[in-house]
């Protein structure tokens, strides 16, 4: 047996990868559950708003979209990639960059449709006259305007798969992070000014749009600026750091759907009653069969009221 191999160094090295080894397994089990929980809840949010009509506002019907990229997002860009490599036995370097991008193009119709969401509020709330006169812009045409600015992406990108393949990573990456950044400020200088000029609190009933979008993009940060950088750290100290630092952005990230959700129960009677209701606890019992109906326990009686006193006091005179 050779003595110099057993070395307090080499010990020391063996150690630190074995321990790098088992804490990289832990992070990734931990993920897993976290993103199993998080497409969980981008499920729950697609069937609560598809079930329940009183919320399909369209306010809701936006954050539907935006669940929907979403999700694909998580799953479409390697599903379908497996999906075409299984059919056509093979994929060209081409195709596979191409399908490749979808994610990121659904990433950034994320950012896109959060920013459009809490612009949405907020000018309805500060400039309601620009918000009247461009309704139908805000109602029913935020997915073209996020497309329209998604557009630039899905060009570039394309053509890089056909041009140069191997420096399309690099530009994905910039397009990323030039949306976020984009999308981010708008919404902080945003919740800045709101915070310099409080509502009150009855023009407060949609709300909960802008916060889960400030939320949503917030949550977010951390996973853009530190990302997957540690695969380029050779040192391993520094690299279970930078570990450690992109598994923790990446678990914010994953919470963000879940914050979501909770933020809307919490914010929103109908998700509240919907969320009852869907998951059957018994406190949805004293709810209407029809969730529309829980409207009515926030009109005021005095509108009632005033009516009898009125038609009471009506004379005929002959």
């Amino acid at each position: 047996m050779d003595l110099s191999t057993v070395s307090p160094y080499n010990v020391s090295e063996e150690r630190q990868y074995e321990f790098y080894s088992s804490f990289a397994f832990g992070c990734f089990l931990l993920l897993s559950i976290l993103s199993l929980v998080m497409f969980i809840a981008d499920i729950y949010l697609i069937v609560i708003i598809n079930k329940f009509k009183s919320l399909q506002t369209y306010q809701n019907l936006l954050i539907l979209k935006t669940v929907w990229f979403h999700l694909g997002y998580i799953m479409f860009g390697e599903i379908l990639l497996l999906v075409v490599a299984v059919l056509s036995n093979r994929v060209n370097s081409e195709g596979n960059c191409f399908l490749r991008n979808l994610d990121s193009l659904c990433l950034s119709m994320v950012y896109f449709l959060m920013t459009f969401l809490a612009a949405d509020w907020f000018i309805a709330q500060y400039h309601p006259n620009f918000h009247q006169k461009h309704l139908v812009l805000f109602t029913k045409r935020g997915l073209y305007v996020c497309f329209v600015m998604a557009l630039p992406e899905a060009v570039v990108t394309s053509a890089y798969c056909f041009i140069s393949a191997r420096s399309i990573d690099l530009v994905t990456f910039i397009f990323k992070i030039v949306s976020f950044i984009l999308c981010f400020s708008v919404v902080t200088v945003m919740f800045i000014l709101k915070r310099r000029r409080p509502l009150p609190v009855d023009a407060r009933k949609y709300e909960y749009c802008f916060t889960i979008s400030f939320v949503f993009l917030l949550m977010s940060l951390p996973i853009t600026i530190f990302s997957d950088y540690y695969h380029s750290v050779e040192d391993r100290f520094y690299q279970t750091i930078l570990m450690i630092m992109s598994n923790i952005s990446y678990a914010l990230y994953v919470l963000a759907p879940i914050v979501m959700v909770f933020l809307l129960a919490k914010s929103n009677k109908h998700f509240k009653v919907a969320y009852m209701r869907c998951c059957k606890r018994k406190s949805a019992v004293a709810y209407e069969d029809n969730i529309n109906d829980v409207e009515t326990l926030d009109q005021d009686p005095d509108v009632a009221v005033s009516f009898r006193r009125n038609s009471n006091s009506v004379q005929l005179n002959y």
